[in-house]
């Protein structure tokens, strides 16, 4: 088992961030929370997570290009 992260939502997030601040916006509706780094409160977003197992590898990192199925084969 792994975890994964769909990376195509986590590009897009990145981007949309990125084109805001290029375009001095404010950033503030992407952070939904904080985490504490030991120091202080760090906004941040949580992005939904899928435990990768044999019964849905296909549909989460071969479906997302990440891994080919001979790949996954071999």
């Amino acid at each position: 088992m792994t975890v994964y992260k769909p990376i195509k939502k986590l590009a897009n997030l990145a981007a949309e961030i990125s084109f805001d601040l290029a375009k001095n916006e404010n950033i503030d509706k992407y952070f939904k929370t904080t985490i504490f780094n030991g120091y202080s409160d760090i906004p941040c977003t949580f992005l939904e997570v899928i435990s990768v197992n044999a019964a849905n590898i296909r549909s989460t990192v071969v479906a997302d290009g990440l891994i080919t199925e001979s790949e996954l084969t071999n």
